[in-house]
């Protein structure tokens, strides 16, 4: 399986380390049963740590009832879970600053005529990006329209820029979402 690489729509452009991850990330949402399939890989040092996808089963986080969960916050969750398991602590700055050092690739996979996998638009939604914030990652790589692999600072990454889906355009949506942190 090859992935097809194409230059950026911005002047950020990405290493074989990050088309490394980004692949990792496409083989993982190759995994989801959704009509549109993401997959997020956690990574340190341009390093696999923990993989995940977007399913669809209702899932219920800090008593925050969701009806999807998102690939990204699947990842970052299934991760944390593993990680106050093994160390015994639910110490959140000590979370915090281990979570400082990693970074997260989102990408959003099709098959094209051709029968290839390439990559779409899989910007994070707002809640993600919030509650991705909330536990401190680095960085956040994720797809464009164009197929193109974006590295973005996520402590300044704006999750109010147009980057979201339809129905998150939507005021009321927005005025309803309910942040609830991870840690």
């Amino acid at each position: 399986m090859e992935l097809p690489t194409q230059q950026p729509s911005s002047n950020k452009t990405h290493s074989n380390k990050m088309a490394r991850l980004a692949g990792f990330a496409a083989d993982e949402s190759r995994l989801s049963v959704q009509q549109f399939k993401h997959g997020a890989v956690l990574c340190k040092s341009g390093k696999k740590i923990c993989g995940g996808h977007n399913i669809d089963t209702r899932t219920s986080y800090r008593r925050n009832i969701c009806c999807s969960m998102h690939a990204e916050m699947g990842t970052v969750t299934k991760f944390l879970n593993s990680y106050i398991k093994i160390h015994s602590t639910r110490n959140v700055d000590k979370i915090k600053r281990k979570l400082s050092k990693f970074s997260i690739c989102v990408v959003r996979s099709i098959i094209n005529q051709h029968g290839q996998i390439c990559f779409a638009n899989s910007t994070p939604c707002i809640d993600c990006i919030k509650k991705l914030q909330t536990v401190g990652l680095k960085n956040i790589m994720y797809s464009d329209n164009n197929g193109a692999i974006i590295t973005e600072k996520l402590s300044t990454f704006n999750p109010l820029l147009p980057f979201v889906t339809g129905s998150m355009k939507k005021l009321k949506f927005v005025e309803n979402m309910r942040f609830k942190a991870l840690i």
